[in-house]
């Protein structure tokens, strides 16, 4: 990362810019769906988990682990959570605190995505109700404004 802002003296104005209107954008979609009169998405993804949960139960046991696999190994946050945050991290430790760092982190993450599927399956019923798919979307917004307002602030601190 610090090579990559050596090399662009802009990188961290460009990427806090991009940040922003990412921001801006998908919160402005979180906050159309809360308050239009049909909000896209939750009819069809109930829908579409009924069927494919349906569809789960019949595919063999191979193409559900190809499935989980490919699903984990094309995820972006999975390298860049690994090589850029946690390398960062791991490589600035001394060398004997490093194995503790991996397994702590490894544990960290095992147990942040049981608990995420546990939770989404939990979850998953209350987002039944549209009142609660809409109070979601609108919380959503106000998160991802906030956060394009702290992140605008500081560029004007540096």
């Amino acid at each position: 990362m610090s090579t990559l802002m050596m090399t662009i003296p802009n990188f961290v104005f460009i990427a806090r810019w991009v940040g922003i209107l990412f921001l801006l954008y998908y919160g402005t979609l979180s906050f159309i769906n809360a308050i239009s009169s049909a909000p896209k998405g939750w009819e069809n993804a109930v829908a579409d988990v009924n069927k494919k949960s349906s569809a789960i139960n019949k595919a063999k046991n191979s193409s559900v682990f190809l499935t989980t696999l490919a699903f984990s190994l094309f995820n972006p946050h999975v390298y860049l959570d690994t090589f850029l945050i946690l390398g960062n991290i791991g490589s600035r430790l001394p060398l004997e605190s490093r194995f503790s760092f991996i397994l702590g982190a490894s544990a960290a993450s095992f147990f942040w995505f049981i608990l995420t599927g546990l939770g989404a399956k939990f979850a998953s019923r209350f987002f039944q109700n549209i009142k609660v798919a809409r109070i979601f979307d609108f919380i959503v917004a106000l998160a991802m404004f906030l956060i394009a307002y702290g992140l605008y602030e500081n560029s004007a601190i540096l």
